[in-house]
């Protein structure tokens, strides 16, 4: 995984530690990209709270314009699981896992 992506990641980690964190960069640029965030933490929380939470992890590069771009879905273990998506993204080339494990 590059860099800024990396960093990126960690910042997410950091905040949610049980965090699966797919992330793709998107130009290549490493400064637009989309990330698929799965964690525990989300359960009882809307969706605006879930994006809230990641967002704030990364306030800082998402203030400096350091990070121009950032396209997010969030889930709770339970709804992963049962979104195809799942199924898809885990087969996917282009998006990276990133977890407690890469550390």
């Amino acid at each position: 995984m590059k860099n800024n992506l990396t960093k990126y990641a960690q910042m997410i980690q950091a905040r949610l530690p049980d965090a699966q964190i797919f992330i793709h960069d998107v130009t290549g640029k490493e400064n637009h990209f989309k990330a698929i965030v799965v964690s525990s933490e989300f359960v009882g929380k809307n969706l605006v709270e879930q994006h809230r939470i990641v967002n704030d992890s990364l306030q800082e590069h998402l203030l400096s314009k350091v990070l121009h771009s950032l396209a997010l879905n969030t889930y709770t273990p339970e709804g992963w699981i049962k979104d195809p998506l799942s199924k898809a993204i885990t087969k996917s080339s282009i998006y990276t896992l990133y977890s407690q494990s890469n550390e």
